[in-house]
């Protein structure tokens, strides 16, 4: 006997919500969240879950995982190589999902040492980019914000940038 349509999306949802139950709505995870949706383009509905975050400054990443019912499988694209998968085993999609929530607190700092490096290069000067940083760190933005040890890490690597000690 064949599952209903969605059965197994819904399953994949519910198990990455719970997954995620550590993680979400926290500064340092971007505030991570997830959001469902369903197409129909052509005639073949697809279910949509996006798991998405933002990085310091406001940009917004995500993964996304399509379900098409009726063939039963997922899409994934996997957001460090690209390197797309279809499978029909939501485990799979739980450990990719698992897998990239671990890289989010790196690659936020990532991206600020990104932010702090274009500011340096468009001319920012030292008390310039101290309260930009302090800007971030007080906006309401809630995902695009950084943490406290966000800050202090951004804090040490911008002085040592202005310096031409980057690390």
């Amino acid at each position: 006997m064949s599952e209903p349509a969605g059965t197994a999306f819904e399953g994949l949802v519910a198990r990455l919500d719970r997954m995620m139950v550590p993680f979400a709505g926290k500064v340092a995870y971007g505030n991570l969240r997830t959001r469902a949706s369903e197409w129909d383009a052509t005639g073949d509905k697809t279910l949509n879950l996006a798991v998405i975050y933002e990085s310091p400054g406001g940009s917004t990443n995500q993964i996304n995982i399509a379900y098409r019912p009726r063939v039963g499988t997922f899409l994934t694209v996997d957001p460090e190589d690209g390197k797309e998968t279809e499978t029909t085993e939501p485990e799979q999609v739980v450990e990719l999902v698992s897998r990239h929530i671990d890289t989010i607190p790196g690659y936020r700092l990532e991206r600020l040492y990104q932010q702090i490096d274009e500011w340096q290069e468009a001319g920012y000067s030292r008390p310039h980019i101290l309260a930009e940083l302090n800007l971030m760190l007080q906006s309401k933005f809630r995902g695009g914000s950084v943490t406290q040890e966000e800050l202090q890490k951004g804090l040490r690597y911008a002085v040592a940038a202005l310096r031409g000690d980057k690390p």
